[in-house]
């Protein structure tokens, strides 16, 4: 009888202590999941903000290509203008 008892008591007194700690470890698994799906947010919101950033760089950039090209055409056919005489247009015709 008393034998029955020990079991009993040291029964109850393991199912108190597992369920105790899987209630700390799950509680410690949920924040790590949390605290994993916040670093993952930000990693997230900085990477898109970079690439953002990154494409407007880039379209900034073709815009002064282009522009450069621009006037480096304006700036070469003002040259020739200015270094071409209307004598030169009767050598053409």
């Amino acid at each position: 009888m008393q034998e029955a008892k020990e079991h009993a008591a040291a029964t109850k007194i393991q199912t108190i202590w597992r369920g105790r700690y899987i209630r700390l470890n799950t509680q410690e698994v949920m924040e790590q999941m949390r605290m994993n799906r916040a670093a993952t947010t930000i990693q997230n919101l900085y990477r898109s903000r970079k690439s953002r950033k990154m494409g407007r760089a880039f379209l900034q950039r073709i815009v002064e290509d282009k522009a450069a090209i621009v006037i480096q055409n304006c700036w070469r056919g003002r040259e020739v203008s200015a270094h071409t005489s209307p004598d030169s247009y009767a050598l053409i015709d």
